[in-house]
C-alpha cells in the first residue's frame, strides 16, 4: 500500500495600524495543490459560513497558533469526507397504477 504525505502550512497575518502599532494578529491554514506531483499553488482551508440569507465559503481564521495546530490534528488529519454532500437512496416504494 502506497503512503501519501500531506503538508499543511500555518500562515501568520499581522495587521498594523496607521501609527505602526499591531492592531490584529491571526493565523490561517493552507494546503498544497499538486499537478503531476509538483506543487503549483497553496489553497487556504475554507468552511461554509452563513450570511444574511445565503451561505458562502470563507477562509478559517484562528486567533492563536495552538488553535490552528489543534484544528489540523483534530479535523484535517482525521479520515473522512469534508466539504462534500453525500446523497443516497434510503428507501424505495413501487406502486402499480391502473388506468
Amino acid at each position: 500500500m502506497k503512503s501519501i504525505t500531506k503538508t499543511y502550512q500555518i500562515k501568520e497575518v499581522i495587521v498594523y495600524g496607521n501609527r505602526g502599532q499591531i492592531v490584529n494578529t491571526y493565523y490561517y491554514i493552507v494546503e498544497p495543490v499538486k499537478v503531476f506531483g509538483k506543487v503549483i499553488w497553496y489553497r487556504s482551508i475554507k468552511e461554509e459560513m452563513a450570511g444574511s440569507g445565503e451561505s458562502f465559503y470563507g477562509t478559517i481564521n484562528f486567533s492563536t497558533l495552538p488553535e490552528a495546530q489543534q484544528y489540523i490534528k483534530d479535523i484535517l488529519l482525521t479520515p473522512g469526507p469534508r466539504n462534500v454532500i453525500k446523497k443516497s437512496i434510503v428507501d424505495s416504494i413501487q406502486i402499480k397504477i391502473f388506468n
